[in-house]
């Protein structure tokens, strides 16, 4: 169960732990792993749409009480047979969630909830195209929509860079994608990499670290004209900052428990507004963070984000 002041204030808002265990290990990529998990109960209340995600709560590399919170995209689900499966960027120095999966093997257990998270949907109405921006940590969320996405409408992908690796990191197929790969450098570089020609009725979705995330979104607004409606995301993770929530296994669950009802009582959440652990390439999560909340657009992509899935420096 979750525990300690913050597991007090998630049950608060009806999340629950579940025991996930690994049942496999897949290197995909020099710096990018495949976990996949079975769980008994976690599928009686997550439903795995495109860019869903959990948090899950690893161990403190030290040692100590602590447990560290990072979300990731679901991958891969079977919910009659409660498997799953999450991707992880490893990142060096590596971070709780990193050092974990660097170190899983079947048989190991861990902690995971659904509170929060939200989902890409194509709605009736297809936009004329989907312009997508995200890194090595947001490959999959990117998949998950790339899925979804029909075969008739163009999607334009432009990737950050970390390295000659993430080129290795597998992207789904889509007969109309065309991918951008930018470098990743200062922050300044996604923004830049937008071609400049008519984004009419196009829908954008962002997930990158947070510099990049602003410009991108202001050159979108400012320069192209998109409406907010047609424009969602989220700055994921922030350049030289950990992200993520953290709680204390040694806490006393009575004190938590009594300051409880103050803090619910003071302060509702909005949807998904719990869901932002900070994920990327920072001693973060590979999650669906950020600094915005992601809105869905008029034409059915409710809620739109999707938290970037394996990314911790």
């Amino acid at each position: 169960m979750a525990r300690g002041f913050q597991g007090a204030v998630l049950r608060g808002f009806g999340a629950r732990d579940h025991e996930a265990r690994v049942v496999e290990k897949l290197r995909l990529a020099p710096h990018f792993v495949r976990v996949r998990f079975v769980s008994a109960t976690l599928f009686d209340e997550v439903v795995a749409e495109p860019t869903a995600w959990l948090r899950f709560w690893f161990p403190d590399p030290d040692g100590g009480d602590t447990e560290h919170q990072r979300a990731y995209t679901i991958t891969e689900a079977d919910p009659e047979t409660g498997a799953f499966a999450v991707d992880f960027v490893l990142h060096e120095p590596a971070g709780p969630a990193s050092r974990w999966a660097a170190l899983a093997t079947p048989g190991t257990r861990v902690p995971v909830m659904s509170l929060g998270s939200s989902k890409f949907e194509v709605g009736s109405e297809l936009p004329a195209g989907y312009l997508l921006f995200g890194d090595s940590a947001s490959i999959p969320a990117v998949n998950s929509i790339l899925g979804v996405v029909p075969d008739e409408v163009p999607v334009e992908l432009y990737l950050e860079e970390h390295g000659p690796d993430d080129r290795l990191i597998p992207l789904a197929d889509h007969p109309r994608l065309r991918l951008h790969r930018v470098p990743r450098g200062d922050g300044t570089r996604l923004a830049a990499a937008v071609e400049a020609r008519d984004w009419s009725d196009w829908y954008a979705w962002i997930a990158a670290e947070q510099t990049s995330f602003k410009l991108v979104r202001k050159r979108l607004r400012e320069e192209f004209g998109f409406p907010k409606t047609d424009l969602t995301g989220r700055a994921y993770w922030i350049h030289g900052r950990a992200m993520g929530k953290y709680r204390d296994t040694g806490e006393s669950e009575a004190r938590a428990a009594a300051a409880l009802p103050e803090i619910v009582a003071a302060r509702t959440p909005a949807a998904g507004e719990l869901g932002v652990p900070g994920a990327g390439p920072v001693e973060g999560d590979g999650s669906a963070p950020g600094a915005e909340e992601a809105r869905g657009s008029a034409r059915g992509a409710e809620e739109g984000h999707g938290p970037a899935p394996g990314a911790e420096e």
